[in-house]
């Protein structure tokens, strides 16, 4: 506490200070005696309390205290004195004197003190908020002039009309009404400026104030220009002591139009949103900063297997699970990316999406922050935005599948083109070696004949490699016709199986449409299939083999007995005949099911991964589709799709029964698709053949020269000896230039061949079709035989529209040339 003590006595000065010291402590004192210190305390300022006595040598108390107040008129000035009276007491209070003490009574002065400073804080308390309610005031007239908000209040009187106390000006800005206007109205003002079709809402607003209740409003008011605006209207009801009437509203508002406006464009703009939303093929997840779900679509409610009201609230990985497709380990939330790097982020790899009901789903996923536009660019969230592209990725994987084939063939052909070559000539060496052996029934010259005919057969089993190789190339054309398959799957199936312990279960309908096949890829494809069924249960078990015709390409699953559309691009209006092959084996794993048609791919110990891969060419180049679905532990099922041949007339006439009825032909039934009639057919009849015993009859003697023309010097060797063994004249050449030669020349002699036996592919000269088209100009009934290894071009599977009489694919045994010569008619008579 700060004291200034004006006294020209040094005694009653430490009295003073004794007391004030007693009273107050940590006191500071400026003394003053004489008139030039006193100039000089009061330029300090810094008092809290200034005490002077009444009588000095230099001055009276009263001029001091005049000059203490010019200069510090906030600071309590308290008058201690021996000498004053009554007289002098009012007239320094008059002046602004906080108090008067007498010097014999200073045991009073602690007290005078206190109250001398409180009642300069009261004063400038008082003064301050005088001050602040003039500023107040000031900034109210301001601010409602101002501002775009208004503010009322009216005077209800006993007939309930209004008049006016006072509006701001802001009313008249907003509708373009003067105060003089609203207190001209005898009604209403609300009710004169309001919207024709909002007159209902100011109605009740105007109840709700005679019931007693405040009551915000918005409505549409017209301007005294003609606009309409909205207005959000707060009014404030008073009611008289006695609770009886109505007197007095207060109230204010703002003009809300903009506001309105951006809400009924953003509405808009939702709404738009929630359409798109709900119309859009691709799933859209919404989350906050955290991580929780605040928005799913129907798109991602589907493929996720939530709905939007479980899944609002959750966070992310409880609802969209996701793993690496590849390696099914899970993968980074994506929302953890967008908020860890701030930007758009797609996975490197692809990802599965594993939903509620534990389905998979390929996605192509992209997430992006959700950003808060008004302030700095906040995050708020993140959106997620991803599509089902699991078809695509099938597509793509039979896309890349066929890409390996097709890299595969371009070798396979010429491997397998030399190979045949080679094997022909051995397989028909070993024949003719055997068939030269002495006929008599020594055990030695017997055990011969064994091993010749073992190795003859090993030679020709060798084909089956050479098979699977151009199966790869585009020179595999199969050679199809119209087959019943009931029986193609009969023998592929007991040869298969021959020797094994799995047993198997065929369930053929008798109504089975025919299908365009070369029955021997289709052999080859059956066998694969059993073989791995057999490979898949070691210790037993049992495969089932059903078929049936579909004219909508569907297939029932185990779980389902719905038809499910398959992703294969079937053709419009095509049937097919469906086989299904279900072991119950140890199953595919999932990782591996996108491989098992590619080349090489393989699980086991043993084998070269070509069997499925060798498959799927076969059935892809027959038009058809084969699928695989597997579980581990529960067996694997083949699908296998093959057109049906288009020119049988019971086909035809389904099928314009189908769409008249627009209905399946033969829809399948039960669990695994088998229609109509089931029961066992006897196979069909073979045809009457001659048995192949060449040492015994020259079949062909009689039969006229034939030609054989061949680039391989080995092949046209052993073909002239083989049929010369069979009767046969016979004449070689090496290529299609010298073969038309030596037949003009022949044709001219008058001994014209009677059939030629033509390579198809000859390096560097003309090979079969070229010198057949030739031929055939020159003698239109020619007779020819059409042979190959490998070929690009489709003679081998339609000789006929090419003007051979017959296909021999290398090797070939000297009992397929047999054949083939029966089957043309041109064996002699036995």
């Amino acid at each position: 506490m700060k004291f200034l003590i004006i006294d020209d006595n040094p005694a009653d000065r430490e009295l003073i200070k004794l007391k004030l010291r007693r009273a107050f402590k940590d006191s500071e004192f400026k003394e003053v005696s004489r008139p030039s210190d006193l100039d000089e305390a009061l330029s300090l300022k810094d008092f809290d309390l200034i005490l002077t006595d009444y009588q000095l040598n230099w001055s009276d108390g009263l001029k001091i205290i005049n000059k203490i107040l010019d200069q510090l008129p906030d600071t309590p000035v308290l008058m201690v004195t021996d000498s004053g009276n009554e007289e002098v007491a009012t007239a320094g209070l008059k002046s602004g004197l906080s108090d008067y003490v007498l010097k014999r009574q200073l045991q009073r002065l602690p007290v005078a003190v206190n109250e001398s400073l409180e009642r300069a804080r009261l004063r400038r308390e008082n003064e301050e908020a005088i001050q602040q309610l003039k500023l107040s005031e000031e900034r109210y007239r301001v601010v409602s002039e101002l501002i775009s908000d208004y503010a009322y209040a009216f005077q209800v009187e006993a007939d309930g009309t209004l008049k006016s106390e006072w509006v701001t000006q802001a009313f008249s800005r907003i509708t373009g009404y003067t105060i003089e206007d609203t207190e001209s109205s005898k009604e209403w003002f609300d009710l004169k400026l309001c919207h024709p079709e909002d007159i209902p809402i100011i109605l009740h607003r105007r109840n709700q104030l005679f019931s007693n209740q405040a009551c915000v409003t918005e409505a549409r008011f017209v301007t005294k220009g003609g606009e309409i605006r909205w207005l959000r209207d707060y009014a404030y009801p008073l009611w008289d002591e006695t609770q009886n009437r109505l007197v007095r509203i207060y109230g204010a508002g703002q003009d809300i139009t903009e506001r309105r406006q951006a809400e009924e464009e953003l509405a808009t703009e939702k709404e738009r949103l929630a359409v798109t939303l709900q119309s859009i093929g691709d799933g859209v997840i919404t989350t906050d900063i955290s991580g929780k779900i605040t928005l799913l679509n129907p798109v991602a409610e589907r493929l996720t297997g939530w709905n939007q009201s479980e899944a609002i609230g959750r966070d992310l990985e409880e609802v969209f699970k996701i793993v690496n497709l590849k390696s099914e380990e899970p993968v980074v939330n994506p929302v953890q990316q967008v908020l860890a790097g701030g930007t758009i982020t797609s996975p490197a790899n692809r990802i599965v999406l594993i939903s509620r009901n534990g389905s998979h789903h390929i996605l192509n996923e992209t997430a992006a922050p959700l950003r808060n536009m008004t302030r700095d660019l906040q995050t708020t969230g993140v959106v997620l935005v991803f599509r089902d592209i699991t078809e695509q990725h099938k597509i793509e994987e039979e896309l890349s599948r066929r890409q390996k084939l097709d890299s595969l063939g371009v070798l396979a052909g010429g491997i397998a083109h030399d190979f045949n070559n080679i094997l022909t000539s051995v397989v028909g060496n070993l024949a003719l070696a055997r068939i030269d052996l002495p006929v008599n029934f020594s055990p030695e010259i017997e055990r011969v004949k064994d091993l010749l005919l073992e190795a003859e057969k090993a030679a020709y089993r060798a084909k089956g490699l050479t098979q699977q190789l151009l199966t790869f190339s585009k020179g595999g054309v199969p050679i199809k016709k119209a087959t019943d398959l009931r029986t193609v799957l009969e023998e592929s199936v007991t040869f298969a199986l021959r020797g094994s312990n799995v047993r198997c279960t065929l369930e053929l309908p008798a109504d089975l449409w025919p299908v365009e096949i070369d029955e021997g890829q289709i052999h080859q494809v059956i066998n694969n299939l059993v073989i791995n069924a057999i490979q898949a249960m070691p210790d037993g078990g049992t495969l089932t083999i059903r078929a049936t015709n579909i004219f909508q390409p569907a297939r029932v699953t185990p779980n389902s007995e719905r038809p499910v559309t398959l992703s294969p691009p079937f053709k419009a209006d095509i049937g097919y005949v469906m086989v299904i092959l279900r072991d119950e084996g140890v199953g595919i794993p999932s990782q591996n099911l996108s491989r098992i048609f590619d080349p090489y791919f393989t699980t086991k110990q043993h084998g070269s991964g070509l069997g499925l891969a060798a498959s799927f060419s076969i059935i892809t180049k027959h038009d058809g589709f084969i699928t695989v679905e597997s579980e581990q532990g529960k067996g694997s099922s083949f699908f296998i799709y093959l057109p049906v041949s288009s020119d049988t007339e019971q086909y035809t006439l389904l099928k314009e029964r189908a769409k008249e009825a627009q209905v399946q032909v033969a829809t399948p039934k039960e669990n695994f698709g088998v229609s109509g009639d089931t029961s066992a057919t006897p196979p069909l009849e073979a045809t009457t053949r001659r048995k192949f015993e060449p040492a015994k009859h020259n079949w062909l003697a009689g039969l006229g020269p034939i030609l054989i023309v061949d680039d391989e010097a080995p092949i046209r060797e052993v073909l002239k000896r083989a049929l010369r063994k069979l009767g046969a004249t016979v004449e070689a050449v090496e290529n299609g230039e010298k073969a038309i030669t030596h037949y003009i020349a022949a044709k001219s002699a008058g001994t014209p061949y009677q059939l030629l036996i033509m390579d198809l592919t000859i390096p560097g000269s003309l090979g079969g079709k070229e010198a057949m088209e030739q031929l055939r100009k020159i003698d239109p009934s020619i007779r020819a035989i059409v042979t190959s290894g490998y070929s690009s071009d489709p003679v081998m599977a339609d000789y006929r529209a090419y003007g051979f009489s017959a296909a021999l694919t290398k090797p070939f045994r000297l009992e397929d040339l047999y054949r083939v010569l029966e089957e043309s008619n041109l064996l002699a008579s036995p």
